[in-house]
């Protein structure tokens, strides 16, 4: 059986004759801030491994294209230096698209938009 959390708030009058209060029902709004916790919490993991995963081995193929680069600088084959000048290029932008997608999106989701509505707290409790 699922719990309900409520807000309660009660004012009683001045001759403390009358109470009046609001109640309002937190239950969707929690079940919510935990979903997207947990969505958020994934999100994270994701990049993390994105960013680890693909962003190392890119750099490492990029050190050992400078490498071979900086061995064969004498060799007058302009196919195989354009070659690794491309592998250098192509490591380079996927380094950088990493890097801008990951900062996008920790950025992007720093924001969050918060939305609250009113019910009709009698016609919700008839219900």
């Amino acid at each position: 059986m699922m719990k309900s959390i409520l807000k309660v708030s009660v004012f009683i009058s001045e001759s403390q004759k009358e109470i009046t209060g609001i109640i309002e029902d937190f239950t969707v709004a929690q079940q919510n801030k935990i979903h997207i916790e947990q969505i958020n919490a994934r999100k994270n993991v994701t990049l993390e491994v994105l960013s680890h995963d693909l962003k190392e081995p890119l750099a490492m193929i990029r050190m050992a294209v400078t490498s071979i680069e900086n061995r064969i600088a004498d060799v007058k084959d302009d196919k195989v230096k354009n070659s690794l000048e491309f592998f250098a290029d192509l490591c380079e932008r996927n380094i950088r698209l990493v890097r801008r997608m990951v900062n996008h999106e920790f950025l992007k989701s720093s924001v969050v938009a918060i939305k609250k509505e009113r019910a009709d707290l009698v016609w919700e409790l008839r219900m």
